[in-house]
C-alpha cells in the first residue's frame, strides 16, 4: 500500500546524463530547481519495493518476496487465495498476515495457510513469524536490499523455513505521465521442508519487474528458477492496486510450479 509523490531531487551536485535522460541541471538551470533524475532518490516518502502480500506469505510480487520495508508504526493486515485445478478437482490455499514496522528497515509479523486439498474435505494448517530488515536503501545507485526469514510450522506437508535475499531498484519514467517508473526486482530463497512430504531442501532464485502507472496501479510479472523443489519453472503476470494507507487488491495468473495450468491468484489487504 504505498504512493509515491513528492520523489523529485533538488540541490544536484553535478550535471548529469542517465541512459538518455537529461537533468534540468545538464541543461543548465540553477541545481536547486532540477525536478528530474532517472533515480527516484530517498526522503520523507520513501518507500521502496513494496508490494501485496504472496502466496508465501511475506508482501512482495504474487509468488516471492520483495526488499521494501513498512514505514515505523505502520502495521497492514492481507489475504489472498489462489485457486488451482488439481487432481481433477479445485484446490484452494488460503494465505493471511499482519505485519508491523518496528522501525523504518525492521518489519516483524506473523502468516498462516490453510489448504482445502482437491477431492477431499481435508484441510491443512501451518503459520509462524516473518521478519524483513533492509540492509540499504534505493538511493543514488544504491539498490534497496533487504534479508528476511519466514518460519512456517504446522502440517508436515507444509512445513517451511525460508531464508531470502531480496533486492529492487526504481526507474523514474515521467512522473506526470502514463508511465511513471520501472522496477526491477531480483532475489534468492533457501527453503528447507520436512523430508517425509517434500524434497528436505532447495534454492530458488527469482527476477520480476513492475510498472507504475496512474492511480497507484501496478503491472507486476516474476518468474522463478524451476530448482528440485517444483515440477514446472514458477511465473507470475497480475496486477497490484496499491494506494497509501488504504485497502490494496491484487489479481494475478500463478504458476507455482505443482500443477499443470496457472492458479487464479486473487489478493487484498488494508494498511494503516
Amino acid at each position: 500500500m504505498n504512493r509515491r509523490t513528492n520523489l523529485m531531487a533538488t540541490g544536484l551536485l553535478a550535471p548529469v546524463v542517465l541512459l538518455g535522460g537529461w537533468t534540468q541541471t545538464a541543461l543548465g538551470q540553477d541545481q536547486s530547481t532540477s525536478d528530474w533524475t532517472m533515480f527516484a532518490p530517498s526522503g520523507e516518502d520513501y518507500v521502496g519495493g513494496r508490494g501485496l502480500i504472496t502466496l508465501e506469505g511475506m508482501t512482495g510480487m504474487f509468488l516471492n518476496p520483495t526488499s521494501g520495508t513498512l514505514n515505523e508504526g505502520q502495521f497492514t493486515v492481507q489475504y489472498c487465495a489462489v485457486l488451482t485445478y488439481k487432481n481433477g478437482g479445485n484446490e484452494v490455499q488460503h494465505t493471511a498476515m499482519a505485519s508491523y514496522g518496528v522501525t523504518d528497515w525492521l518489519e516483524l509479523g506473523v502468516f498462516g495457510r490453510v489448504t482445502d486439498l482437491a477431492n477431499s474435505n481435508t484441510n491443512l494448517g501451518a503459520g509462524g513469524p516473518l521478519v524483513r530488515m533492509r540492509l540499504l536503501k534505493d538511493e543514488d545507485w544504491l539498490p534497496e536490499l533487504s534479508i528476511g526469514a519466514m518460519l512456517r510450522e504446522g502440517n508436515s506437508r507444509l512445513t517451511k523455513r525460508t531464508l531470502y535475499l531480496a533486492a529492487s531498484k526504481r526507474f523514474v519514467v515521467d512522473e506526470e505521465g502514463f508511465l511513471r517508473s520501472v522496477r526491477v526486482h531480483a532475489g534468492v530463497r533457501q527453503i528447507w521442508q520436512d523430508a517425509d512430504f517434500n524434497n528436505p531442501r532447495g534454492t530458488i532464485g527469482y527476477i520480476g519487474g513492475e510498472l507504475e502507472l496512474p492511480h497507484d496501479l501496478f503491472v507486476v510479472g516474476e518468474v522463478s528458477t524451476r530448482s528440485n523443489l517444483v515440477d514446472k519453472t514458477p511465473y507470475s503476470i497480475g496486477i497490484q492496486w496499491r494506494p497509501e494507507q488504504s485497502i490494496g487488491i491484487s489479481l494475478a495468473a500463478a504458476q507455482s510450479g505443482g500443477s499443470e495450468d496457472p492458479a487464479l491468484y486473487a489478493g487484498i489487504g488494508i494498511s494503516f
